[in-house]
């Protein structure tokens, strides 16, 4: 419990260091929100182009991009600190001051950077969620909430997962972001 009261307080510290540049953090976050909304504006002119593909209509496609875009920018929200900070970590030898703290390196490394620009793109993907699921005329129970959210929930373990092996690759090369881009975005 005591892990998780340090985490939230390195996360107020860390958005309040961030917003002491208003227009810096304002500018940043409208980015944010003009590239995902470029992604957005391309399953837009996917689903515009075609009806169907195999099995899935419009509402499908919305409802599973929006789906992504909150499981996996949530993620990047909250575990910036193992993607972002850590290979600069090992490559500065700064790493091994965290390895005589007394908390463990994972959560130094969590509570290391939060990212709150990624808010929009999580409201972007919201959106689509809520398009998605009017086009597909989802009728919501407290059951398909309750699994959406432990889709979010699983989907936010894979995506984190998958930074740590960019951090485990990062011990062995100074440049493992390559080879895990190859294996994740691109």
């Amino acid at each position: 419990m005591d892990t998780i009261r340090l985490y939230l307080h390195s996360m107020r510290m860390l958005i309040r260091s961030q917003l002491q540049y208003p227009v810096s953090f304002f500018m940043q976050t409208l980015a944010q929100l003009v590239m995902e909304g470029g992604e957005m504006m391309a399953v837009i002119l996917l689903v515009d182009r075609f009806e169907h593909l195999n099995q899935w209509g419009a509402g499908d496609l919305y409802f599973f991009f929006g789906l992504m875009s909150v499981t996996f920018y949530l993620t990047e929200c909250f575990g910036r600190g193992i993607t972002g900070n850590f290979p600069y970590l090992v490559r500065t030898g700064q790493l091994d001051t965290f390895l005589v703290r007394p908390r463990g390196v994972l959560t130094q490394a969590m509570c290391s950077a939060v990212d709150p620009r990624r808010i929009t793109c999580i409201a972007v993907g919201v959106v689509a969620l809520i398009i998605g699921s009017r086009l597909a005329a989802i009728e919501w129970t407290a059951a398909k909430v309750l699994l959406m959210a432990e889709a979010i929930r699983c989907g936010s373990i894979l995506i984190l997962g998958l930074f740590m092996i960019e951090a485990i690759f990062s011990i062995y090369s100074v440049k493992s972001i390559e080879l895990v881009n190859a294996l994740t975005y691109g």
